[in-house]
Parts: structure tokens; sequence; C-alpha cells
């Protein structure tokens, strides 16, 4: 028997993710948010046409991310998001409004001391106020129909623009910690980051009342 292609790989990772997702708990967010610490990650599974294109060219569960934060007393999340780019938004608002599932993770115990929150809140307050990248989005789409996004290097220049899981991915490198090592920011998808296995999934968050 062959070696398993690189997309069926990414479809048997999905489904495990799957199957891991239905077994998970589910809590509400006004039970939870106090535990959300900087570095954790919120991701979400939208129900609109767009992101349901995003999960099936990447073969993801999920369509969307950011980095939740604490800052200033409130827990925050740094996300690069259509239309507005690169900003910064109150969890509960954005966990209350998402049109779909929103999921809890965190960094697994072994790579933790890797990462430098503070560093991290750094880089990702820096970056504020730049450009959603759809042409980075559109070329994301073609490297991943295509297979062609393993063993590339990331830039030492931030760019100009990001779409949301390239975002992530160079705040985390900032920060002393590569989510997705064998692909370079503007190849990350948030597929990429949780199957990397650097990440582990927390819980399933309900709306808050």
């Amino acid at each position: 028997m062959g070696t398993p292609s690189l997309r069926s790989r990414r479809r048997d990772a999905a489904k495990r993710i799957e199957a891991e997702r239905k077994g998970a708990r589910r809590l509400r967010y006004d039970e939870v948010g106090g535990q959300i610490r900087t570095g954790d990650l919120l991701f979400f599974r939208g129900r609109g046409p767009f992101s349901r294109l995003i999960r099936w060219m990447s073969y993801s569960v999920y369509s969307h991310m950011g980095i939740a934060a604490r800052w200033a007393g409130h827990l925050l999340v740094f996300q690069s998001h259509i239309p507005t780019g690169v900003e910064v938004v109150p969890a509960r608002r954005i966990v209350f409004r998402y049109d779909g599932q929103v999921d809890w993770w965190t960094v697994k115990p072994e790579h933790d001391g890797r990462l430098d929150r503070d560093r991290l809140l750094s880089a990702a307050v820096g970056e504020l106020g730049k450009p959603y990248s759809f042409l980075g989005l559109v070329a994301l789409g073609f490297k991943l129909l295509g297979g062609k996004i393993a063993g590339r290097r990331d830039p030492v220049a931030l760019p100009e623009g990001y779409f949301c899981s390239q975002f992530v991915s160079a705040c985390y490198r900032e920060a002393g910690l590569d989510l997705a090592p064998d692909v370079e920011d503007s190849c990350t998808s948030p597929g990429a980051i949780v199957r990397s296995g650097i990440v582990e999934m927390k819980a399933v968050l309900r709306r808050p009342r």
C-alpha cells in the first residue's frame, strides 16, 4: 500500500478533529471566560458560504481564528477580519455575535515555555490597523489546492496585510513559538495550526447569556 497523499492526510485529520469536537466539553462563555489567558486561541466554524469554502479548500474544521489576550483588565481577541483587517474586539462580543461555533484552544504544556506572552501581545498590538490580505488568501487557496505549501521559509519582514491565520502565525513566531513549523506564515491555514500538534482543544464555547 502506498503512502497516503497530503490531501488524504488532511481529510483524515479533519475527521479526527471533528470527532474530538463532538466529544469536547460544551461550556458557556460566562463560566470559563476567566480561565482563558493571553496566548490561547479561538477557532471559528462559520455557517456562511465563504466560511464553508475556506474549510473545503483547507481540509479544515475551521474557517477563522484569533488570538485571545488579557489587556487592561479585559479579555480581547486580536484578529484579521474582513473587511476591517487587523483589529481587536472584546471576546464576549465576538462569541455572542459570531454566526457559527467558537472553540477554545491552548498551547500544549510541553510547548508552553517557548511562548513569550508579553512579546505576543506586543506583536499583535503592533500590527493593528493593517489591512486584510484578500490576495494572500486567494494565493493560499491555490497553493492548498495544488498541494504546494510545504518546505517554505518564513520571511524576515512582516507583510503589509494579513488573512486570519497568517496574522496569528506571524505573531506567535515573533513571540518564540512557530505554530506551523512546516509552512511559512503566508501558507498557514487554521487547519495547519490544529494539525501541527502544538495546540490542544479545551472546549466548545456556548454563547454568553
